[in-house]
């Protein structure tokens, strides 16, 4: 009965998904604020520009291109992720972004940017109560997305939490 027991412990915490090891994102006070006009705040406004753009054509690997490799985001992996733009897409059309950003910091390699923003879509499906016009898919209100630059190219790179906080997964960090 132990062995058994054991066998199915082993087995257990084999099929749950850990996140990799996070990257070590500089200090608060290293940052410094982007003007609006530089090449850099435009370069990331448009990785969530390019994001909306993907998924109204329904191509989640495309999307993935825009996360880092070493995406993290309370627990959740790029896999995660993943699975959560390919639900949206399976079950969403017309999907449209509302995202002004407040600001965007610097510091290297690393961007933190202040916005708000609201992710919606027509679902594909009847959902009960609801008409057939648009619905919010997502939501959030003075959240902050951190990218990090790799190999020339601004991406998501999620909060580096590696585990579960409990917070909502938002696709968009």
């Amino acid at each position: 009965m132990k062995k058994l027991f054991l066998i199915f412990i082993v087995f257990a915490f084999s099929a749950v998904s850990f996140a990799g090891e996070p990257v070590k994102v500089p200090k608060r006070e290293t940052y410094t604020h982007l003007k609006r006009d530089s090449q850099d705040f435009k370069e990331i406004k448009v990785v969530f520009d390019n994001l909306i753009a993907l998924a109204k054509k329904g191509d989640a690997e495309g999307i993935m291109q825009n996360f880092s490799k070493n995406y993290i985001n309370s627990g959740r992996d790029l896999n995660d992720a993943r699975k959560q733009w390919q639900t949206i897409i399976n079950n969403f059309t017309n999907l449209e972004l509302s995202h002004p950003i407040f600001s965007i910091e610097i510091s290297g390699n690393f961007a933190r940017m202040r916005c708000e923003g609201t992710l919606m879509g027509r679902p594909k499906k009847p959902i009960p109560g609801e008409g057939d016009e648009s619905i919010i898919i997502d939501s959030w209100s003075l959240g902050a997305h951190n990218l990090i630059k790799e190999d020339g190219k601004w991406k998501i790179l999620g909060d580096q939490v590696p585990f579960d906080t409990g917070r909502t997964f938002h696709p968009l960090f």
